[in-house]
């Protein structure tokens, strides 16, 4: 920890400097290192994470032949920028990272696909609502998902019951409805939460946009 001794042209001096801290201690101004604190990460965030340093240590292993197919992919792709309104098509790295990380979270432990998919994926036709059941929301379809098709349950934490849901939510989980199980429910700490959904393809990790369900439910 090292001193400094104040001259006439300063009475008292405070504040940061670079990764160090002025400190007028007993003893004369001290300059000490900022403490770092160690911040709890969210388990969830932290997993997905792991995804992306996985998804683009894959690519980084990819020959000349496979970076060019997802180039050739990418380039078959609209994206809309929301800031600007242009369209645009992503990097062939980006295209395959995005979709490597969904589907290693929907398929955890399984070889992630080095091909880029065809054809196109258009989401299914099932409907879902969203009701309480106990402790938990219940998530309710329509009938049965499409082959190769699973739906994923989304929340979003609200401040309170007046609150306006965003446009961010969270995964909770992911669930193929079949016949005679039409039904699954997601337990929730209490809070306000609002629902959504999406269908993924479960071979590719191709997803469609998010789907807002009705209501906002109290739990707790």
């Amino acid at each position: 920890m090292a001193k400094a001794r104040l001259g006439m042209a300063f009475a008292d001096l405070r504040g940061g400097m670079n990764n160090h801290v002025l400190v007028l201690t007993r003893s004369g101004l001290s300059v000490r290192r900022k403490p770092r604190y160690k911040y709890p990460v969210d388990p969830a965030v932290r997993e997905g994470s792991l995804r992306l340093e996985s998804a683009s240590s894959i690519y980084a292993t990819f020959s000349a032949s496979e970076a060019s197919a997802w180039r050739r992919y990418a380039a078959s792709l609209a994206r809309l920028d929301p800031i600007t309104g242009k369209r645009y098509s992503p990097a062939g790295r980006n295209a395959f990272i995005g979709l490597a990380v969904k589907f290693q979270q929907v398929n955890p432990g399984a070889e992630v696909p080095r091909t880029p998919p065809v054809g196109s994926f258009m989401g299914d036709t099932v409907s879902v609502s969203a009701s309480v059941a106990g402790g938990a929301i219940r998530f309710t379809a329509s009938h049965a998902n499409a082959d190769g098709v699973t739906t994923e349950l989304m929340l979003q934490k609200l401040k309170n019951i007046r609150c306006m849901p965003g446009k961010v939510y969270k995964a909770a989980a992911f669930v193929s409805f079949a016949p005679g199980s039409l039904s699954a429910d997601v337990p929730v700490e209490s809070g306000v939460y609002a629902c959504a959904i999406r269908f993924v393809e479960r071979a590719t990790g191709r997803q469609t946009f998010v789907y807002p369900l009705d209501g906002v439910f109290e739990m707790g």
